[in-house]
């Protein structure tokens, strides 16, 4: 056979891209590659002992030392990436690929953020309820209604007598926003009420407490009510809103102000920007007088309360900076008729690095309004968060995890979860994952993508298995296992161990994918392999490295998809 400049067999990494001159140069050597390619294939028949020329691999008839080459560059290459189960079709099918919708969209989403899957937010911070965020303000000396919490229906009628006052407000303590358009699952509609009387206070506390609250943040499952808030009703002369926050563009304290207050942020910034007043704090030097009075002014609050105001910005970012808090968010900060400043709702957030020094705030974390498999998560660890979809995804870090998450939703599946193992992963931890993650009733398969830098494959490799024995797993998993103890993680998932009674596969012998659909995989089934890729190529392979990765994901999806 004579050799022409590319000969190819397979073309296999995993990874992200780079973008910039490097994805330039890897796109301009994919063209060339495929125009030899294409010429070599054109003037050959790829079949019969045509096709085991050009893909010695693929057949043991093959010359014995084609076939050591080929399996030399497979392990080789395997040091680079190393992708479980997946043995790739032909170079033709391959380039085919590199020009359709797919690997366009791939190279689209790592040059535009804005194409990146979207997900829930990660919890990183602790959120209180809205009753001992104005008692933690009003012990910094910012004004709050008076109110006290209520746990129950005869609570409430008491605290609506201890109040003496004949306007009041009853509000659901649900950490959400959108309270006061929700509705609960009796069909009360409005979790913040205005009320007349202790009468009143006891029939709505009774009718919420104890109810889910339904609002656009909750979605369609809502969040349980365990208290409500009832405050005296103050009459607002003027609304503003004021927040103080982390801004990660000034690398500081930022106060957010405008006079638009009690209406939604987000609508102000997008239908009226020029509202928006941002003063960015020098963390070393705080907020001097000069400030807060240039805000108080410039928000407009009259003169009788400029003094007030501009103590109660000063004292709100003092709380901010000693709470450790990601944020404090009042909306609305009123001037009241009798010309009080008050915070008639506030909004805190603290940061969970923080916990060592904030042990009373974080002991005021509830649970019941965070979601339980998420607790559960956090308790051995792991970083969780559920999703809509229906595959499955086990990965370590962060940015892998989103990435394998990307890729999912550009070939037009749906991923079930994000969850990190971390670095510390441990048998016990895999096994707590994989009920998380098969807790899902929607969920048909499970992506597992492990690079070892400090999590161990061996760890990770033992804990699959033992999660296949113990829970008698019957839906199909997918596992790629590089890294630190790589070795010892194959030699346990190997078919001849006797530790390991799993069904597995491997690529250059029997392709799960070639000739069935996902939905036709056994159950109890893994597929494993330790060399994927082999490639022989005459040019600067690591031009191609970026690109080839992410195609390579993204043709591995698109195949894994099919099964419906």
């Amino acid at each position: 056979m004579q050799k022409s400049k590319v000969d190819v067999s397979m073309l296999v990494a995993f990874g992200g891209i780079r973008v910039g001159k490097e994805i330039r140069r890897a796109i301009a050597t994919i063209l060339v590659i495929y125009a030899e390619v294409k010429k070599t294939i054109s003037s050959r028949s790829v079949s019969g002992p045509k096709r085991q020329a050009i893909f010695p691999c693929h057949s043991t008839k093959a010359p014995v030392a084609d076939r050591r080459r080929s399996l030399f560059s497979s392990q080789l290459l395997s040091s680079t990436s190393s992708f479980i189960l997946f043995p790739l079709s032909p170079p033709s099918a391959m380039f085919k690929l590199a020009r359709t919708r797919p690997f366009t969209a791939a190279l689209r989403a790592a040059t535009e953020p804005s194409m990146r899957t979207r997900i829930a937010q990660q919890q990183r911070n602790l959120s209180i309820h809205e009753y001992l965020s104005a008692n933690l303000l009003k012990s910094y000396g910012v004004g709050v209604p008076k109110g006290e919490v209520a746990r129950s229906a005869e609570e409430a009628e008491a605290v609506a007598k201890s109040l003496g006052n004949d306007d009041m407000v009853i509000k659901a303590q649900v950490l959400a926003g959108g309270r006061g358009k929700g509705h609960f699952d009796n069909g009360l509609k409005g979790g913040v009420r205005v009320i007349y009387s202790p009468t009143e206070a006891k029939m709505f506390a009774g009718q919420m407490i104890g109810q889910k609250l339904i609002t656009k943040q909750t979605g369609a499952a809502g969040r349980l009510c365990n208290s409500v808030y009832i405050v005296e009703r103050k009459f607002a002369r003027r609304e503003f809103y004021l927040a103080v926050l982390m801004d990660r563009q000034t690398q500081s304290p930022v106060i957010v102000a405008s006079s638009q207050g009690g209406m939604d942020i987000e609508a102000v910034a997008k239908e009226n920007p020029e509202a928006i007043i941002t003063t960015p704090i020098d963390i070393k030097v705080g907020v001097t007088d000069a400030i807060a009075t240039k805000i108080a002014t410039e928000l407009g609050f009259s003169e009788q309360c400029v003094d007030e105001a501009r103590q109660t910005i000063q004292n709100l970012y003092r709380a901010f900076m000693d709470t450790d808090a990601t944020q404090i968010e009042i909306n609305p900060l009123s001037e009241t008729s009798d010309h009080q400043v008050l915070a008639m709702d506030a909004k805190l957030s603290f940061d969970d690095n923080a916990e060592f020094r904030q042990k009373e705030i974080f002991s005021w974390r509830d649970t019941t309004q965070e979601d339980a498999d998420e607790v559960k998560a956090a308790e051995h660890g792991l970083n969780f968060i559920k999703l809509d979809g229906d595959i499955g995804c086990l990965v370590n870090g962060a940015g892998l995890a989103m990435a394998t998450m990307d890729i999912i939703k550009l070939n037009g599946g749906s991923p079930a979860n994000f969850l990190d193992v971390g670095g510390g992963a441990t048998p016990a931890a895999i096994k707590t994952a994989f009920e998380l993650i098969t807790s899902d009733p929607k969920v048909s398969a499970i992506f597992v993508n492990i690079f070892g830098g400090i999590v161990r494959c061996d760890a990770i490799a033992q804990g699959l298995i033992n999660v296949v024995h113990e829970m008698d797993l019957r839906t199909p998993i997918i596992a790629r296992l590089q890294g630190t103890n790589m070795e010892q993680a194959h030699k346990s998932t190997n078919p001849a161990s006797r530790s390991s009674q799993l069904r597995i596969s491997r690529v250059l012998r029997k392709s799960p994918f070639s000739s069935a659909r996902l939905s036709r995989w056994p159950a109890r089934s893994t597929w494993v392999s330790n060399s994927l890729l082999v490639s022989k190529l005459r040019v600067d392979f690591s031009f191609v490295m970026s690109t080839v990765r992410l195609l390579h994901l993204s043709f591995l999806v698109k195949r894994v998809l099919r099964r419906n």
